[in-house]
């Protein structure tokens, strides 16, 4: 490691003493590996996934014309095909909603953490904690790689301090909102939580094609629908009409809105 850096920026005075007195002792960070946090599973999506017999079964139980045209029709069944092939590719998750719970309440706790952590930093270490900061930014071939979305702050302003504590915050205020949403249910197995979100996404689509949710009581064709739909082969599901009712009344007006 050289005794020298050549300082591509301006540091602080105090950033001076400390970047150019004596010998530049080599740093050893180990990082995390940064896990996959996007959901972008790919498939080609197909319209005729389900077999022919089951859509033919399911298209007579659908809502005759005038309250669902042919075309209307069509399109949902087509919505159920690219619904059902996206689940039988198994990149849906079904995490129990208690797990989601507590591992959203892990991240909400550790990040209030760090923002006290954040907050009690002296003036002197936020003003040491620039300097170094400025250094591993724009100093030649730094001792310690930062990413790109951090290069773009110059912490002597403060800037990158303050875009971390904004983002941290960020990350506890959505990790609490996302805990309230989520509330476990007495029913939280997998094949329970697949089918109620298989009947939750085909009724936004109903919704997207017709501009209302679908019927969920004993007598309209909606319950029979999934049930049929649920219990082909490759789905094996359990869908009764009250898990029908218990999900269409968990939509929101938002949900299945794409913006």
């Amino acid at each position: 490691m050289p005794s020298r850096w050549r300082w591509l920026g301006r540091p602080s005075p105090a950033g001076v003493a400390i970047l150019w007195k004596g010998r530049i002792e080599e740093v050893h960070v180990v990082r995390l590996p940064k896990p996959e946090f996007s959901f972008e599973g790919h498939i080609w999506a197909d319209e005729r996934f389900l077999p022919e017999l089951l859509v033919t079964q399911l298209r007579e139980l659908l809502p005759k014309p005038p309250a669902m045209s042919a075309d209307g029709a069509n399109r949902f069944l087509a919505c159920c095909a690219i619904e059902v092939q996206w689940r039988c590719a198994e990149r849906v998750f079904t995490t129990p909603a208690r797990q989601i719970q507590e591992e959203l309440n892990s991240v909400a706790t550790k990040a209030r953490a760090l923002l006290h952590a954040l907050s009690a930093m002296d003036a002197g270490t936020v003003s040491t904690f620039g300097a170094h900061w400025d250094f591993l930014a724009f100093g030649s071939s730094p001792p310690v790689e930062l990413s790109d979305d951090a290069m773009k702050y110059r912490s002597a302003e403060g800037r990158f301090l303050g875009a971390a504590w904004d983002l941290v915050s960020d990350l506890e205020a959505s990790a609490q909102y996302a805990i309230k949403q989520c509330k476990p249910s007495r029913q939280a197995q997998s094949s329970v939580l697949r089918a109620r979100d298989l009947v939750k996404a085909l009724a936004c689509e109903y919704r997207g094609i017709t501009g209302t949710l679908p019927p969920y009581s004993k007598t309209t064709w909606f319950p029979d629908f999934m049930e049929t739909l649920c219990a082909w082969e490759k789905l094996d599901l359990k869908c009764g009409r009250a898990l029908v009712e218990s999900a269409i009344r968990s939509i929101t007006p938002i949900d299945g809105v794409i913006s």
